[in-house]
């Protein structure tokens, strides 16, 4: 009997295309998929559910808090599977569980054999590079790897493209503003006509600033311009439930500036980002790619704007350029942005 309760999610031919590569009698034992953040995890479904309905066992690595697991979350929306755990501290046995979910720590203590490991790096951002992932799969025994990733991690495994989460939604590329302004102090006049073109078009900003110290320097700013902007200014790490009420005004813009990228809503229509000190050290590649992606996250929404201001283009500023760019040009060439 199937474990499905109701219709696979359909996301295009790529779940078939994992299924028949998990299935598959094949010395290939790698794969790459690469992809948005935050992109879908039904994708798995199939492989997965076929696999621990044949005894067969999974382990899934993903770096969201234990409550908030979107692959958890399409197991129990869409089948009757219970013989899964979430592994911690080396509490609990997992030797009588076919599904295990971990953290990338946690994951060095596991010593069993599995069937399939999947890597999921795409639901959340996690501070953990190429070459930390596949040092922690090198010290796991399974018969199939795979790795869910805005990059190719695993060097000799094979490539799958699942660039956008939606058809005819590109994914939105940053655009890079320098100048030699003082942007603690001051900000470019062309930093200015774009808040005010956001407020005119009533759409909503989030400044995202890479700590507390900088973050209330911004804010101490821009309170202090005149009523164009200062009036729509709020502290998005006092004040988050003030934001999520007001972008429910379909008539009202909002500017929230926070410190913590964790913050940014991920499902607010409208939602345009500007990420100030982008050449800051603390924010490499990965991060700004991650913080791209939190623009229409849930519905998919064309428009959405997001802004790297910095006094300098870093090398990082340029990858996460680079990234987004080539997510498109595949998801092009793929069929998937056709207007």
């Amino acid at each position: 009997m199937s474990l499905l309760k109701t219709a696979m999610d359909n996301s295009g031919d790529i779940g078939s295309k994992i299924y028949k590569w998990c299935m598959g009698k094949n010395n290939e034992s790698l794969l790459n998929i690469f992809s948005m953040p935050y992109n879908r995890t039904s994708i798995f479904l199939e492989c997965v559910l076929n696999i621990i309905y044949n005894k067969g066992k999974v382990l899934y690595i993903t770096n969201e808090s234990e409550g908030e697991i979107s692959f958890l979350k399409e197991i129990k929306k869409k089948t009757n599977f219970k013989e899964y755990c979430y592994y911690r501290n080396k509490v609990g046995s997992t030797y009588d569980k076919r599904l295990i979910f971990s953290n990338h720590i946690n994951a060095y203590d596991l010593e069993e054999e599995f069937d399939l490991i999947i890597y999921d790096d795409i639901s959340s951002y996690s501070p953990y590079s190429k070459e930390d992932i596949i040092k922690l799969l090198q010290c796991k025994t399974s018969v199939k790897y795979i790795v869910y990733s805005i990059e190719k991690v695993l060097e000799y495994g094979e490539i799958l493209e699942y660039p956008i989460k939606k058809i005819n939604v590109p994914f939105v590329e940053p655009r890079i503003i320098s100048t030699r302004v003082d942007i603690n102090k001051d900000m470019p006049y062309v930093m200015y006509d774009y808040l005010k073109w956001f407020i005119t078009s009533n759409s909503n900003v989030v400044i995202y600033t890479p700590d507390e110290e900088k973050k209330q320097c911004i804010l101490e700013y821009l309170k202090s311009l005149d009523d164009n902007i200062g009036n729509f200014v709020l502290d998005l790490d006092e004040d988050r439930k003030k934001l999520l009420t007001r972008v429910k005004i379909k008539d009202i813009s909002t500017i929230a500036i926070t410190s913590n990228m964790y913050n940014i809503p991920s499902y607010v229509n409208n939602l345009n980002i500007v990420v100030y000190f982008a050449d800051h050290i603390s924010l490499d590649y990965k991060k700004l790619i991650f913080i791209c992606g939190k623009t229409g996250v849930t519905n998919g929404i064309k428009g959405s704007e997001v802004i790297f201001l910095a006094n300098t283009i870093s090398k990082d500023m340029d990858i996460a350029k680079d990234i987004s760019r080539n997510l498109n040009k595949v998801a092009w060439e793929n069929g998937y942005l056709n207007t």
